[in-house]
């Protein structure tokens, strides 16, 4: 794909120039340039799409250009025009040429969008949030403090044990030392119960199946404690290999913060470019921002489209099987 970003960049630049070197040469009307221009600008926003993986629409753009100018020319090699074997009309219709090749070779379309998904765990693979609920409910009702409904941990999550704690807590009680303790003891609560009630989404076997069968390389990035992670993948997810499972440990700051993602890209040997970003939460679309990956918003977790959108979201799926349209 990088060899047909720079062709089509030479081809734009040839055409503009061609255009611009006939208006020098002849001193005529100032349509020549116009067209080059026109012409070379639909290859530049091609190339352009091609970078943002918006293969489609990147190849109609520089095939219309390459029809006009290849035709425009053509039609003056075989028409008996003065300029119908100059150095400029064949120069062109080599690169028209050369362009056309290198689209078509290989098959364009058969080739992969990315190499590589990065896939958030709570509330992206795993449904965790009756198992967190409950472990923090627990430490509050240990500390004799209100408890909250299952469905409010939607927006206490997502953000690392810590913040979910304090989040948790009441507003009074938020102090950095009670903090880190309830922080503590839930974690304890947590690793008495993590494998209660959590599951792996539906689909989200077949999902990872087929990424595999793809030969795409998988890996998780989490703010959930990394221990919990590990185990949580060899729970409920044991049959498929994840090439990196980084969460939450000292050293590595928390998402939205890029040094994770560009830390896991680097492990999978590829460019953050290459790297499809999966989560169901605002913190991670900033993430996959960040990290110059591609954000792709999981409606079947805990936050709502509206969130995913506003945070960068860059296309939202409604199952996990509608993740195989995207690579």
């Amino acid at each position: 794909m990088k060899t047909k970003r720079r062709m089509t960049l030479v081809y734009g630049l040839a055409v503009i120039a061609v255009g611009v070197w006939r208006q020098m040469q002849t001193g005529t009307s100032p349509q020549a340039v116009w067209f080059g221009l026109a012409m070379g600008g639909l290859a530049f926003a091609g190339a352009a799409l091609l970078l943002r993986q918006n293969r489609m629409p990147g190849y109609v753009l520089i095939f219309v250009s390459l029809i006009f100018v290849g035709g425009w020319f053509l039609r003056r090699l075989f028409s008996g025009h003065p300029e119908g074997y100059s150095l400029r009309v064949i120069l062109i219709l080599v690169v028209c040429v050369l362009e056309l090749l290198v689209l078509l070779w290989p098959t364009p379309l058969n080739t992969p969008r990315y190499r590589g998904i990065v896939f958030d765990l709570d509330g992206t693979l795993l449904n965790t949030l009756d198992d967190l609920a409950d472990s923090m409910n627990r430490v509050l009702e240990n500390r004799e403090l209100p408890t909250h409904p299952v469905s409010a941990y939607r927006q206490f999550v997502g953000n690392g044990a810590t913040i979910l704690v304090a989040r948790a807590l009441p507003e009074d009680r938020r102090g950095d030392q009670e903090v880190a303790d309830a922080t503590i003891q839930f974690r304890s609560e947590y690793a008495k119960r993590w494998m209660t009630k959590t599951r792996a989404y539906d689909g989200v076997p077949l999902m990872l199946d087929a990424l595999i069968s793809r030969g795409l390389k998988l890996a998780v990035l989490t703010n959930k404690p990394e221990d919990f992670a590990i185990d949580c993948i060899a729970q409920f997810l044991p049959n498929w290999k994840f090439a990196v499972v980084r969460g939450q440990k000292e050293g590595t700051p928390l998402k939205p913060d890029p040094a994770g993602a560009l830390k896991t890209a680097a492990d999978l040997g590829l460019r953050p470019a290459e790297i499809l970003y999966l989560g169901d939460s605002g913190t991670d679309m900033e993430t996959a921002v960040n990290a110059g990956m591609f954000p792709v918003g999981a409606l079947w977790g805990f936050r709502d489209e509206a969130e995913l959108s506003a945070h960068g979201a860059a296309a939202v799926i409604g199952s996990p099987m509608d993740l195989l349209k995207m690579v």
